[in-house]
């Protein structure tokens, strides 16, 4: 390995020893001819991770540095500037690449891509593909990224180090860093060149053990996400970078959020519709009824409130009934 790698790999870890390897032997195979560095960062209180140190103490492409502060984007943002390779990408320790991760590396440096997005598996604990996760095929990076249909999964974007490093992680962040982390170089401004990636490239592993999103409650993530989402409409606009395109983008993934939520805390969502409506005021949730007589012709706030105790009747049903 040159001095100089072609990728580095940055894996925050923390009590995932047992997963950690798989990891890191993925990201070991994501660069030609050996030409990656895989930096692992153990974060907080964890001995753990030595477990795993072990095994690849003979291996030089991979550098451990531990930090105590129990944070996984302090502890990404810690490896991010030690990092020297050409490209750059995060990598959970749960999760793994697939060898396509290789072809995304060679395409995006054979045309120059600042930063490149491919698709995603999500995968059981038995390795086992239950949904596969296609960037929208939009010319129009920030739209791509903001599709209802998509999780911003860190693993699925490839940097150009030197573009991505002035943008951090942001450490306050636990629900929405990796949608922040993706759109903040267009909210700072920032032109950069893209490329899609037609194939899957890593692995989401759906599994039992601990993780940071499903210990919150789904109300609790979907106002983080709005108030990620909100605050990255306010700065695109801005730095300039609102197009057409943009501004319904935004409009279409927080509706989706607020029609969906609306039953289980209507005066919040209340209060988000009308946020939604001043960014487009003729714009309508992507609930089909919205456009039928005579829905089509009423405001869609008011739709909202007039089926609030149907909708909030019919979800108290269809909760599982949780007594042993």
């Amino acid at each position: 390995m040159s001095s100089t790698p072609l990728l580095s790999v940055v894996i925050p870890t923390h009590n995932r020893a047992h997963l950690l390897t798989r990891s890191v032997q993925s990201a070991l195979a994501s660069a030609p001819s050996e030409d990656v560095e895989v930096i692992i960062v153990p974060n907080g209180y964890d001995e753990k991770w030595k477990q795993a140190a072990e095994f690849f103490r003979k291996q030089p492409r991979v550098s451990w540095h531990p930090i105590e502060t129990a944070n996984a984007c302090t502890a990404r943002n810690a490896g991010m500037h030690r990092a020297c390779g050409k490209y750059l990408r995060f990598l959970d320790d749960d999760d793994y690449l697939l060898p396509a991760a290789l072809d995304q590396l060679l395409e995006a440096d054979l045309y120059s891509t600042d930063v490149s997005q491919g698709c995603i598996n999500w995968v059981t604990e038995s390795n086992q593909i239950f949904r596969q996760q296609a960037p929208k095929d939009s010319s129009d990076f920030v739209e791509s990224i903001l599709d209802p249909n998509i999780f911003s999964l860190s693993h699925s974007f490839l940097w150009l180090r030197e573009k991505r490093v002035k943008f951090p992680w942001n450490p306050n962040l636990i629900i929405g860093d990796d949608l922040e982390f993706a759109l903040n170089p267009f909210c700072l401004g920032a032109k950069l060149r893209v490329h899609h990636f037609k194939h899957p490239v890593g692995a989401w592993v759906h599994h039992n053990a601990p993780r940071l999103s499903t210990s919150q409650d789904y109300l609790l993530i979907n106002q983080k996400l709005t108030e990620v989402l909100l605050h990255a409409y306010n700065n695109i606009k801005t730095a300039e970078q609102l197009t057409p395109k943009i501004n319904k983008a935004f409009t279409d993934r927080l509706w989706e959020m607020a029609h969906t939520q609306f039953p289980q805390a209507p005066i919040y969502w209340h209060k988000i519709i009308k946020q939604i409506l001043a960014i487009s005021p003729d714009s309508i949730p992507p609930d089909s009824s919205f456009k039928r007589f005579p829905l089509k012709s009423m405001p869609p706030l008011l739709i909202e409130w007039m089926m609030f105790p149907h909708r909030k009747l019919l979800r108290k049903h269809q909760q599982p009934d949780r007594k042993t």
